[in-house]
């Protein structure tokens, strides 16, 4: 439950923190601090970026790379500072003569300006990160990137990654997505993608021993699989004493309801003599990407319509998990705004649960801070992405996610380049953090209902009234299990019906005649009486809807997406 009484304590400590986080801070961070508190200021800054980074990458060929990146040269904003526009000028004259080298110096570059966000992969490099971080008392959860899988063999690939840094015993702990254990993690196969991340994660908790293995969260669709995978296998006696862990992103009403779970998973583990289970708290970072999958399939996004709810649900998910009650979780809570840092803090105190709580912070994201926070947290766990050079291309749709979420509007990321204590900035964000508390103690409760979770689509209204504009129907959405089991029972039910024998082709000259004879008047009829039987046939077509997709699936072999 959140008390109020703990919010001013809390923002005391956040006072502190950033406080001393500026003590601590070195002249080069304050100085890359300034330069990217410009870049965020400026809308044609952040995009001449993005292009840096996409131009300078995506091209196979280096003379198109070149002439894409040169071309960012002709008018670069002020924004980016003297140093990196007089490099693009330099670079517009001098690629002709050498594109290969020159490109080859780019990305050198900008492997080099990226290394605190995302380390080299190989060993030396990932040896030298974690003594870095080892030096500071930080342990350092390594994530290692790569591109999207696609296949079995990508997935294998992924794995193999996974693998070879549990086989350094100096590795404190890996971060994994589910989507990068098993290819096409399509809702409609659930069960399958259910027993395959389970296949890979007893492999992958085989390996680890006692060191942590954690289940990133990315698409909404991919919760409920990667949520029932986890707790399968935590909840098998062989992993008892594992403490191995799982992301919830608390822009999702549903992360409620699956803390829940875990806590009574946790428990369970708990009573019978093992570990709690670890839960990371985060805010989530994959915000456009929902709205876009939502909006291209009619859904209302899966994630809070605001960042009030959002905010507040944080801190109603991070105060519920560390009540004493919650004997069974571990809690880490993944934020960079020093106020939310501040707020677990202070209820772990006040309660008495710190030996329950770890904070996780981003590599390079926000160091000063992250220094400062580990002289009173009880335990801080650095998250760093590691890319091999062959997968710096798909580092780069990290970076760019990154660069949105610290560039989003409303976001502490960007406001914390400027940031003050006691300033105008300070306050708002203070006032964010009271109001987020209040909400989050007004509902305590960390149980809040689905934006997706839907009817059977049978059950939902016509496309249109006659009297209406048409509004076209959703797409069904397959991560809710409702419809899945909707379409389970429908495919069941489907049979083949009875074929009626081939038609001579004097039939189909018939049927044309009697088209054009218009024997029941259709020809004749307004344009409000045939909308009205269209509407009609909607309406049958919507409520008998996954009855035709299975009769489509047995009749023509065609997949329930492509029926629905």
């Amino acid at each position: 439950m959140v008390h109020a009484d703990l919010v001013g304590e809390a923002e005391r400590l956040a006072t502190v923190l950033a406080r001393r986080a500026a003590e601590l801070e070195t002249a080069p961070e304050r100085a890359r601090r300034h330069s990217l508190g410009r870049v965020v200021g400026d809308r044609a800054a952040i995009a001449a970026t993005v292009r840096l980074l996409d131009r300078s990458l995506r091209p196979s060929r280096p003379g198109r790379a070149a002439a894409l990146v040169a071309s960012l040269g002709a008018r670069p904003p002020r924004a980016l500072g003297a140093r990196r526009r007089m490099l693009l000028g330099a670079f517009a004259r001098a690629w002709p003569a050498a594109p290969a080298a020159a490109m080859a110096l780019v990305r050198a570059g900008l492997r080099a300006e990226t290394a605190d966000l995302v380390g080299d992969a190989d060993p030396d490099a990932v040896s030298a990160l974690l003594s870095r971080h080892r030096e500071r008392g930080v342990a350092v959860n390594l994530n290692p990137i790569g591109e999207a899988v696609v296949s079995d063999a990508e997935a294998r690939s992924r794995f193999a990654a996974v693998a070879a840094l549990l086989a350094d015993a100096r590795v404190d702990a890996v971060s994994v997505k589910a989507s990068a254990l098993r290819a096409r993690m399509t809702p409609l196969d659930h069960e399958a993608v259910v027993r395959d991340l389970a296949t890979a994660l007893r492999s992958l908790y085989g390996l680890a021993g006692d060191r942590l293995v954690a289940l990133d969260m990315e698409e909404y669709r991919d919760l409920e699989p990667t949520l029932e995978a986890f707790t399968s296998v935590m909840g098998e006696v062989r992993y008892r004493n594992r403490i191995h862990g799982i992301a919830l992103q608390a822009y999702l009403p549903d992360s409620g309801a699956a803390l829940t779970d875990l806590a009574q998973l946790g428990a369970r583990r708990v009573d019978c003599g093992g570990a709690p289970v670890r839960v990371r708290l985060v805010k989530g970072a994959n915000l456009g990407a929902e709205r876009l999958d939502a909006d291209l399939h009619g859904w209302p996004a899966a994630p809070f319509p605001d960042k009030d709810a959002t905010d507040a649900n944080m801190k109603r998910l991070v105060a519920w998990a560390l009540d004493p009650a919650r004997t069974g979780l571990h809690v880490g809570v993944g934020s960079h705004n020093v106020f939310d840092v501040a707020w677990a803090l202070t209820v772990a105190g006040a309660w008495g649960t710190t030996d329950r709580l770890t904070v996780e912070m981003l590599a390079g994201m926000a160091d000063p801070l992250l220094r400062a926070v580990a002289e009173v947290a009880p335990a801080v766990l650095v998250y760093a992405p590691v890319a091999a050079d062959a997968d710096f291309l798909a580092a780069v749709a990290y970076l760019v996610r990154r660069l949105d979420e610290q560039t989003s509007e409303g976001n502490f990321l960007r406001a914390s380049f400027s940031l003050a204590v006691g300033d105008a900035e300070w306050e708002r964000q203070r006032g964010a953090f009271e109001r987020a508390c209040a909400s989050a103690a007004a509902e305590p409760a960390p149980r809040s209902p689905s934006r997706r979770a839907s009817a059977d689509p049978a059950a939902r209204p016509a496309a249109s009234e006659p009297s209406q504009p048409f509004t076209n129907v959703a797409d069904t959405d397959w991560a809710v299990a409702t419809n899945r089991r909707s379409l389970t029972a429908a495919l069941a039910a489907a049979h083949l019906p009875p074929l009626p024998p081939p038609a001579p082709p004097e039939a189909a000259l018939r049927a044309v005649a009697d088209a054009a004879a218009d024997a029941d008047g259709w020809a004749q009829r307004s344009l409000a009486a045939r909308r009205e039987v269209l509407c009609r046939a909607a309406a049958i077509l919507q409520r008998r809807r996954l009855d035709l997709v299975a009769l489509m699936a047995v009749e023509a072999a065609k997949t329930p997406a492509e029926g629905d």
